[in-house]
């Protein structure tokens, strides 16, 4: 009767909860497939919430996009309508020029939009605010680039330039194998590098002397090979050989003898880097010749990265009147030149062994504050695709550089647009670039990047297709696991209550069982 009674409690529990059991002991039998379904549900559900927010941001993305699509669009109109004048007038130059700049503080502000804290287009920085023009107004665009003396970057690389101190990249840094500059100030402006070196790397050899070996090396691309002949009495001979035939090849290299194995590769012009590796080729019976290469002096072309028309701070300097910030007029690796209002008057030797004497150098080109690393979402476990939009982005940079390019320079002075109307059609295809997939005509500064404004939207949509079906494949998967999980643990009411019924009813029987067999007695018997 206590079991019967037992029973009927759990009964009652499924009919209330509508569950098979308040945990899976009392399913253990299906439990292992129960927990993998949810578990898979789960997954799903996961994916279909991340999906979402990532449908969110590139909606935002194609909204701003849109927005300098709309901008860069009108610019181009206008451009080409200015094209169709003089390109002469003040008035004409005058709007145009306002046009680029607040076409760029319109790009600028489209590109520093962000979703909950997280910018769109600072690539792996999310939290940096990825573009900073530093201009208020036009004039401060033409003081900074005049297009005479400074002109804005035509190329890609010089555009996007990023920032220059003294302990990242150029011009200090210690696996390139230099970690101090000395500077000299020298006549008209000019600041250079005194410990521009020629590039030296040591080659060693190893193994035994037999026919048939190999040892090559390939410097700037060009392959020298020399194979032992077995005459060789040791490896300085093979070596000596072996530097012979580079220097044979004449490759702007002088290889000389070093240490024992070892050779020499030293940079014929100081300031010019130059690539080698090699390798050995076992061809005699022991497998046991090697070559190896190590840089001892790396070359200090410390400037190299530095592009014209860019700004450096000195700061730290032995002498504080050489303290300040500069624009780059030219460059030749070793050697900066500044404007010509700008002046460097005497020697500037930083000794990096002495307690504050450092140099500081800061280059603040780029308008551009993230990064370009690339992320990657993914949809579903075999399905993802990569967040590599920023604003560095060939068509936006593109872009910009156009427009900084027009808008360089006052008019009636030698960087003035009406005195440099060849840029309006180097623009114009710049723009076209930037705004379509295949835009015509020829690059006026060269091959660039074939990224459009078209073609990030076209990608964008893809992206969005793939999460909007992904996300109707799970959902539809979610459903199905919902049934199977359903299947498992909700009961089957008209069963339940039959069973439940049986078990009252037995019950019921078992306590009036009971009753009766209380009421009997001897003297009851025994009437």
């Amino acid at each position: 009767m206590l079991k019967t009674q037992s029973r009927l409690q759990d009964q009652q529990v499924q009919v209330a909860t509508e569950k098979n059991s308040q945990d899976y002991t009392g399913i253990a039998k299906d439990s292992e497939r129960l927990i993998s379904i949810e578990t898979t549900r789960a997954v799903l559900d996961n994916f279909s919430s991340t999906n979402a927010l990532m449908d969110m941001r590139l909606t935002v993305t194609g909204t701003a996009l849109d927005g300098i699509d709309d901008a860069l669009s009108e610019f181009r109109k206008d451009l080409i309508k200015f094209e169709a004048t003089s390109m002469t007038g003040v008035l004409e130059v005058r709007d145009i020029q306002n046009v680029a700049f607040t076409t760029l503080q319109t790009m600028e502000a489209f590109l520093n939009t962000d979703v909950n804290g997280q910018f769109l287009f600072s690539g792996g920085r999310a939290t940096t605010q990825p573009v900073d023009l530093g201009l208020t107004t036009l004039s401060d665009l033409q003081t900074k680039w005049d297009g005479a003396n400074v002109t804005y970057p035509t190329y890609r690389d010089n555009s996007i330039h990023p920032k220059l101190t003294a302990t990242t990249g150029y011009p200090s840094n210690p696996a390139a194998g230099f970690t101090a500059l000395n500077f000299t100030a020298g006549a008209g402006g000019t600041i250079a590098t005194t410990n521009v070196t020629a590039q030296v790397d040591t080659v060693t050899i190893g193994g035994t002397v037999e026919a048939g070996d190999k040892y090559t090396a390939t410097i700037n691309g060009t392959l020298v090979t020399y194979t032992v002949t077995g005459a060789e009495a040791n490896l300085d001979a093979i070596r000596d050989n072996f530097f012979a035939a580079i220097n044979t090849a004449a490759l702007g290299v002088t290889a000389a003898a070093g240490g024992a194995g070892q050779l020499t590769l030293t940079a014929d012009t100081a300031g010019t880097a130059f690539t080698a590796t090699v390798a050995p080729i076992n061809g005699g019976v022991t497998s046991d010749n090697t070559a190896t290469i190590a840089t001892t002096t790396a070359n200090a072309n410390a400037f190299a990265n530095i592009p014209v028309g860019s700004t450096i701070t000195i700061s730290g300097a032995d002498t504080t009147a050489n303290n300040g910030t500069y624009t780059v007029a030219s460059n030749s690796g070793g050697v900066i030149t500044v404007g010509a209002t700008e002046t460097i008057t005497t020697t500037v030797t930083p000794d990096a062994n002495v307690a504050g004497d450092t140099l500081t150098m800061t280059n603040n080109m780029s308008y551009y504050q993230g990064d370009e690393v690339t992320q990657t979402h993914s949809v579903n476990k075999s399905r993802s695709f990569n967040v590599d939009l920023n604003g560095v982005d060939p068509a936006i940079e593109k872009a910009i550089r156009g427009l900084f390019i027009i808008a360089q320079g006052q008019f009636q002075t030698a960087g003035g647009l009406d005195q440099n109307t060849s840029r309006v059609s180097d623009i114009r295809y710049l723009m076209d670039s930037a705004l379509q997939r295949n835009p015509g005509g020829t690059p006026p500064y060269g091959t660039e990047l074939t990224s459009s404004l078209d073609q990030v939207t076209m990608n964008i949509g893809f992206d969005r297709v793939l999460i909007d079906q992904t996300n109707a494949l799970n959902k539809s998967l979610v459903a199905f696991y919902d049934q199977k999980v359903a299947d498992f643990e909700d009961i089957d009411p008209l069963a339940v209550y039959t069973k439940m019924l049986d078990e009252q009813t037995a019950l019921e029987a078992s306590y009036s069982a009971m009753a009766r067999i209380r009421q009997l007695s001897l003297l009851n018997f025994m009437n």
